[in-house]
């Protein structure tokens, strides 16, 4: 799905026609989730934007922390931060994203996301705004070269979310999610009955990943 990709990087947004190499794998996150039968225990796991990765790649020669406008019918990306990539470490600030950069909470949980359990969802408040951030890998002629993955040892994949305001998201088992105003970490698996929650995963190491596209 990713063979021929040739995309030119841009300064104030990147238009991109096919599913990124973070897109693709919360989309292979299908089902798991349950009719919520109980209240559950919510924990959140906010942050101060900080996110220091490691990661080698052979090929990155910069990199571009970017958040999701739309999904549909093609994906579209602007620009938080650039940095250069040096020895495999590098570090961002995460700032607040634009108000109007922001998706509905639920866009970003049922379509970004492909929740499709058989629960109806409750987002409070409904009209909260989110935003998730892919971390672009570009070469050293600002081509498309991979992103960049927080991912747990059991292929769990850790978002990085921006939200307007306080929301919790229950209504389906193994649903869990509580985000701060801010910037959060949720997680999104498929391993067992699936789950998607911002309590961290007690029993998994996380760390950085390099997804070359082909």
């Amino acid at each position: 799905m990713y063979h021929n990709l040739n995309l030119k990087k841009m300064k104030n947004s990147v238009k991109i026609s096919i599913l990124t190499a973070t897109v693709a794998v919360a989309l292979m996150f299908l089902g798991g989730c349950k009719k919520d039968t109980g209240t559950p225990n919510l924990e959140s796991d906010s942050f101060n934007g900080s996110v220091a990765i490691e990661a080698k790649s052979g090929l990155a020669a910069s990199v571009t922390a970017a958040i999701n406008i739309k999904t549909k019918p093609s994906f579209s990306y602007v620009e938080l931060q650039d940095v250069n990539y040096a020895s495999g470490k590098f570090s961002f600030k995460l700032p607040k994203p634009p108000s109007n950069e922001l998706t509905d909470i639920d866009t970003f949980i049922e379509d970004d996301l492909e929740f499709d359990g058989d629960g109806k969802l409750k987002y409070n408040p409904s009209d909260a705004k989110v935003a998730y951030v892919v971390f672009l890998a570009w070469d050293a002629n600002d081509k498309l070269a991979g992103t960049f993955l927080y991912l747990g040892d059991d292929d769990t994949l850790c978002f990085f979310v921006y939200a307007n305001k306080e929301v919790t998201v229950t209504g389906a088992t193994n649903m869990t999610v509580k985000l701060e105003q801010g910037w959060n970490r949720l997680y999104r698996s498929d391993s067992g009955k699936g789950f998607i929650t911002t309590k961290k995963p007690a029993k998994e190491d996380f760390e950085w990943s390099f997804q070359k596209v082909q």
